[in-house]
């Protein structure tokens, strides 16, 4: 009976010893792993990769709010790409220290080449009021000495800043401003008119444009901003020499008091042909406005709720559109009309800033309590689809509208 007893014994302790062993070698395991993942500081990581580490910290790179993306013009880079990826982070900013500085938006310039992963080399902080928001586009064409010019939305100054970008250089975007005591020298001009202002409750009375996405035209010759608060893009000529600038209003005939929030641009086509395309954040469309002639809105192209960044296929034929609201993307056809497909993207834009009240009149009828704060960009004859029992927004593909289509002419 005893010799049991101490089998018995013998088998419990061998089995203790071994899940101790297990525990340990996984533990160190884990250990080992949270060592090959330093970008993770211990946290799960993605499948789809890793953290981009910034060069000066050596820590994992930080931006608030990365709005867009835009790899350089160049050639140097793995395939005859370009070789760095610039990223805008137009959130609320960087605050390095509470008793020195306020937030600082910024531009993360990622270098490709780099190895073993691509790695931060550059950050271009904008003290406030300084500001880098949503619009990223370079010259089409290099300069005489190599550099390319690369053109900024400043937002809430209403400006349009232009740097140099040397693909060849370190660091590539000059001038710099390193932060967190410097302010951005570049070079830049107004989008605003002479005097124009706006209630003293916006901005110190300046004028409400704020503005985001920009688009140049393949020639250069031109650029376009979306007025995020001027429901307005702004058409800017002869940027190399006396600048002329026009703006064009968005918004729908009769409708003035409906507040559009135009977010992206694209242009598209050349000489007399050449267009705009504007996503019209709160109108669920995509505004047309030929640039080769009379400057007005051509037409106005459906498209899922609270449409932002958009890129077009490599022909020119199609544009994607991202609608933040629905999960959903949008496609256009030669004929700029639009398929929509429901796919997974998030939404890239939280909040915009407060409109001065006298352009903020979405109605007139005092605000439901229980109305929720997403519904409140929302024009009164826009309402949203119902979502299937499954939770995901029914409808995974539309039928493609029709040419005969009123919206389609």
């Amino acid at each position: 009976m005893n010799t049991f007893e101490d089998r018995e014994s013998r088998n419990m302790n061998s089995r203790i010893v071994s899940a101790g062993l297990l525990v340990i070698v996984f533990g160190l395991c884990g250990f080992a792993w949270c060592r090959q993942e330093p970008a993770g500081e211990g946290r799960p990581i993605t499948p789809a990769g890793a953290l981009v580490i910034d060069a000066a910290t050596h820590l994992p790179a930080v931006g608030a709010m990365p709005m867009a993306m835009l790899r350089s013009p160049d050639s140097l880079g793995r395939g005859g790409k370009g070789r760095y990826l610039l990223v805008v982070n137009s959130g609320f900013g960087v605050q390095f220290s509470e008793d020195t500085n306020r937030a600082q938006q910024s531009i993360a310039v990622i270098d490709l080449n780099a190895t073993p992963d691509p790695l931060v080399i550059q950050n271009v902080y904008f003290p406030t009021p300084q500001s880098a928001n949503v619009g990223l586009a370079f010259s089409a064409a290099a300069n005489a000495d190599g550099t390319f010019d690369m053109y900024v939305s400043g937002g809430f100054e209403n400006k349009v800043w232009i740097f140099r970008f040397d693909p060849k250089a370190a660091p590539p975007v000059q001038p710099e401003s390193r932060g967190p005591d410097t302010k951005v020298t570049a070079h830049s001009f107004e989008i605003s008119k002479p005097g124009e202002v706006s209630p003293k409750d916006y901005n110190g009375g300046k004028a409400a444009l704020y503005p985001t996405g920009l688009a140049l035209t393949s020639d250069g010759a031109m650029l376009v901003t979306a007025n995020n608060l001027g429901d307005s893009v702004t058409i800017v000529r002869h940027l190399q020499g006396a600048k002329k600038i026009e703006r064009v209003d968005l918004h729908h005939p009769g409708k003035l008091s409906e507040n559009i929030y135009p977010y992206g641009v694209v242009v598209l086509g050349n000489g007399k042909n050449v267009r705009a395309y504007v996503s019209c954040w709160n109108d669920s469309s995509v505004a047309v406005i030929p640039l080769g002639g009379k400057i007005v809105v051509r037409k106005y192209i459906p498209v899922d709720r609270h449409p932002t960044a958009m890129i077009p296929n490599a022909e020119g034929t199609r544009l994607f559109v991202a609608n933040s609201k629905r999960l959903s993307r949008s496609a256009t056809t030669k004929k700029l009309c639009m398929s929509r497909t429901r796919t997974a993207t998030p939404s890239p834009w939280s909040r915009f800033p407060k409109k001065p009240a006298a352009q903020n009149q979405l109605t007139k009828s005092p605000k439901p309590r229980n109305r929720k704060s997403s519904d409140l960009f929302r024009p009164a004859n826009i309402r949203p689809r119902s979502p299937s029992r499954t939770g995901s927004f029914s409808s995974a593909m539309e039928k493609e509208p029709d040419s005969s289509h009123p919206r389609c002419a």
